[in-house]
């Protein structure tokens, strides 16, 4: 990403004054992440990029047309707030690794916003949904994909090849549940053999 696309202008208002504070991305591994801070809101070790926070965070690839085999995952029982604006994750070739992985059975709610414009791919390796989220009990949390203000973003989630998963969903024996499309456009793929 340029330097200018990394970076968020922010409106901050003091007394009546209004400025724009610019606020830089920071790098994690493949990604950069704007919002929230490395440590208290999320953390990036051997390849994945964990969010342990109900912070709003936006990710994108650093670069955005090359696919990387870092990964994303949220946390058991954080109710997360993350914005996809061009993640291009490809571990296809590598069995039992999901793209997109929501802690199984964790009570948090994660919202997922597909920032306009952008599209955002998910393969996940053998017996993995490309954007997983394994979980059927009663109190399960609710997984919402949404658009932008214009609804342009788009999702592609593949499942593994062998033994696969849900494009969103379930992995190999998983079940997935509280799952709601609120708006941009999916292509969701089960591999499944």
């Amino acid at each position: 990403l340029s330097e200018e696309a990394k970076a968020l202008n922010v409106l901050v208002e003091l007394g009546g004054a209004q400025m724009y504070e610019r606020v830089e991305g920071e790098t994690a591994g493949a990604f950069t992440v704007t919002g929230g801070r490395k440590g208290p809101d999320y953390t990036y070790e051997e390849g994945v990029l964990t969010i342990i926070s109900d912070t709003p965070i936006t990710i994108a690839n650093t670069e955005p047309n090359t696919a990387t085999s870092d990964r994303i995952e949220v946390a058991r029982d954080v109710a997360a707030d993350i914005t996809l604006a061009g993640v291009n994750i490809d571990v296809s070739s590598n069995s039992g690794t999901a793209a997109f992985k929501i802690a199984s059975d964790s009570t948090g709610n994660v919202t997922i916003t597909l920032a306009d414009d952008s599209i955002n791919t998910l393969k996940s390796g053998n017996n993995c949904a490309g954007l997983q989220k394994n979980g059927g009990e009663e109190n399960i949390g609710k997984l919402t994909i949404q658009g932008g203000t214009n609804g342009t973003g788009k999702l592609i989630a593949e499942g593994g090849r062998q033994y696969g998963g849900a494009g969103i969903g379930g992995g190999d024996f998983g079940s997935g549940s509280n799952i709601h499309i609120k708006g941009g456009t999916l292509e969701a793929t089960s591999n499944s053999q």
